[in-house]
């Protein structure tokens, strides 16, 4: 039971951290593709108020506002395409973690024993199921060494 249980926390370990900094990263890149669109825009903005400003021809669009308002957008546009890009690869690291997790539980599930006519069965935690072999090893160690079974005497005493 060790065995699988070990490789279980050290594959969780490494896919949790990837994750956790995927996730990390992905916030990142989308905050940052949110900040150059808003950042194009107002840039946009003040271009526009000092070429009217300058000009004097209130209301009419500068094309080197929409340039730069037009190349925030598809800056900022892939910038959050690689964020979300992340989040997904982080959403499925999370899901290995889950399933490496279910198939633990299957080594660990429930398991029946058969000594003497008698079934045993095995369950609950690592540590539960380890006491539980252990008392079925003292009975058939008690059974086979010819010594009396007694039921107040267990493999703690």
């Amino acid at each position: 039971m060790r065995g699988p249980y070990d490789a279980w926390r050290e594959r969780c370990y490494g896919r949790q951290l990837i994750a956790e900094k995927l996730g990390r990263r992905a916030f990142g890149e989308k905050f940052l593709g949110a900040g150059i669109i808003i950042g194009g825009m107002v840039a946009a903005a003040a271009i526009e108020a000092a070429a009217d400003d300058y000009d004097g021809n209130y209301g009419v669009h500068d094309a080197t506002a929409d340039v730069v308002e037009e190349m925030a957008f598809h800056a900022g546009g892939a910038v959050i395409q690689e964020g979300t890009g992340r989040s997904a690869e982080a959403r499925m690291h999370r899901e290995t973690i889950r399933e490496l997790s279910e198939s633990l539980d299957m080594h660990f599930a429930p398991l029946l024993v058969m000594f003497d006519g008698e079934v045993t069965r095995l369950n609950g935690t690592m540590e539960a199921q380890y006491a539980g072999w252990r008392e079925l090893l003292w009975k058939i160690f008690m059974s086979e060494t010819g010594l009396p079974l007694n039921p107040n005497l267990t493999w703690k005493s």
